[in-house]
């Protein structure tokens, strides 16, 4: 580029720079005004879209805690209207177990849900079942029960946690249990309990109960009873196997009592889910109302997409105004012969190869002129290197030229380390790299090459699969500094002693 063209340039730059400046500080401003509306938006939204999403699981939780604490509530009454019927009562104060059995044998009938209704003495010994177990477990003690053990605390009306039950088929069961007592009043003191009434309920029941939840898509509600044991779950329905949810850190929340709503990480389901948790405390369940957070958040996080696109669109359309703007200012000051002239002379002073950072062979040639006169003028010492990079067709042929071109960025990179800023380092082409060195003394160059060597050697010991270890032919020469030396016969004398190590290391090898 001619210095007339460049103070033509500057000359245009300069009477730009007061609207330039102008310009970019209005630009800069109104972006940082779109960014923090945006951000401060996105947060609002963000932030009110998910506390509506748990509030609105929070409700949900609390409607299905609602629906399973009115049925266990509906139960528990059915149980005492039945232990209550004066027929029954008289039949087991008289010591008439089967008369007390044949009082509720249209229990299972008249109520789907009721499996087994099973009578005991106050010592928890069995005196009559409905339907009549097979083999007859007439007899046997029941006392180990979790729900004996419950019912007998105060005897008041319990409800147990799930359990297998012990008549055959062994299925999981919860069981009502009511003390049978001679008066009326379950509170008056002095009531003389003679029996129990035992109502096992079957655990498909809660499904119709939780039919009336809509917990959105790919959501669910589970149940666990007082020991984290789940007595209703869409995934886990076996019949015969209890699954222990106590681990799981929001059932252990609703086994102390507590209630709440959080995106929680579920480590049996293995994912990140939305859960609302609801405690009942009378019977000491549990309810919990659950979505995975993808599927929870999809809509929020729809919306908050379109807010996100939307700010960008608007700041898109302001740096499109801005460049316009720049680009009419542009076009007026400078005319499109010189536009053109000036990129094609930019162009030609690229002298950085792309690749590995250091010059390319335009730009060696540049610096290394000027070098030679100055040190031809200067008295000083020089060294031109040639390296080549001995096994680079095979990593190119068998690890491919991505691998290739990490072998030339990583020689490049040595180049940078091993050398002075002011030595002059380039890529001249393929596989061909020449540093031109500035010496304080002969005999500099060969502490250099040695620095070189072992640089290399370094990276081969470390170096592992897939990666490959390479290897460096070196060439060089040095130049006479009382005269102007040719930079391509320097060149090419390096590039000759290059293949003379070359050669000499083929015939070691």
């Amino acid at each position: 580029m001619s210095n007339n063209n460049i103070e033509q340039i500057l000359g245009v730059l300069k009477e730009l720079k007061g609207l330039i400046l102008l310009w970019v500080g209005l630009f800069l401003v109104c972006i940082v005004l779109i960014i923090t509306l945006g951000v401060s938006s996105y947060r609002e939204t963000y932030r009110s879209k998910t506390e509506s999403i748990i509030e609105q699981k929070r409700s949900l939780s609390i409607l299905v805690a609602g629906i399973v604490s009115g049925k266990l509530d509906s139960w528990e009454n059915l149980s005492i209207a039945l232990a209550t019927r004066p027929r029954l009562i008289d039949s087991i104060t008289d010591g008439n177990w089967p008369g007390a059995i044949d009082t509720l044998k249209d229990v299972s009938q008249s109520f789907p849900f009721i499996d087994r209704v099973v009578l005991y003495d106050p010592n928890g010994i069995i005196k009559a079942d409905e339907p009549a177990a097979t083999p007859s477990v007439i007899g046997q003690s029941r006392v180990e029960k979790e729900w004996f053990k419950g019912i007998t605390k105060n005897w008041k009306p319990y409800v147990s946690g799930i359990y297998q039950r012990g008549a055959s088929p062994k299925i999981n069961v919860i069981s009502i249990a009511i003390p049978i007592q001679i008066r009326d009043s379950f509170k008056k003191e002095g009531a003389k309990v003679i029996g129990i009434l035992q109502l096992q309920v079957k655990l498909d029941a809660f499904q119709e109960w939780i039919k009336e939840a809509n917990v959105g898509r790919g959501g669910l509600v589970f149940i666990v009873d007082q020991y984290g044991h789940i007595v209703y779950h869409p995934k886990f329905r076996s019949e015969s196997q209890i699954v222990d949810f106590s681990s799981v850190p929001i059932v252990r929340e609703l086994m102390k009592g507590l209630s709440g709503a959080r995106i929680n990480y579920n480590p049996v389901e293995k994912e990140k889910r939305v859960a609302a948790y609801r405690a009942l405390p009378k019977y000491k369940w549990g309810v919990v109302v659950t979505q995975p957070m993808k599927l929870a958040f999809a809509k929020r996080d729809k919306e908050l997409l379109g807010l996100l696109y939307g700010y960008l669109a608007y700041a898109l359309l302001f740096f499109i105004l801005i460049g316009l703007i720049f680009h009419a200012l542009i076009v007026r000051k400078i005319s499109e012969d010189k536009l053109k002239v000036l990129n094609e002379e930019l162009q030609v002073l690229s002298l950085t190869d792309p690749l590995t950072g250091v010059c390319n062979r335009r730009g060696f040639e540049v610096y290394a002129h000027q070098f030679l006169r100055m040190a031809a003028r200067d008295n000083h010492n020089g060294y031109v290197l040639f390296i080549d990079i001995d096994n680079m067709k095979w990593i190119n042929d068998n690890l491919g030229h991505s691998e290739g071109d990490a072998v030339l960025k990583e020689v490049a990179e040595i180049l940078k380390n091993c050398f002075r800023t002011v030595d002059i380092i380039a890529r001249l082409g393929g596989d061909e790299f020449s540093v031109l060195i500035s010496t304080a003394k002969v005999g500099d160059e060969k502490i250099v090459i040695q620095r070189l060597e072992e640089q290399v050697a370094r990276r081969n010991e470390a170096c592992r699969p897939p990666r490959h270890p390479f290897f460096l032919s070196i060439g060089g020469v040095a130049c006479n500094t009382h005269e102007l030396c040719d930079l391509d016969k320097l060149l090419s004398e390096a590039d000759k002693m290059m293949y003379v190590n070359k050669s000499i290391k083929k015939k070691q090898a």
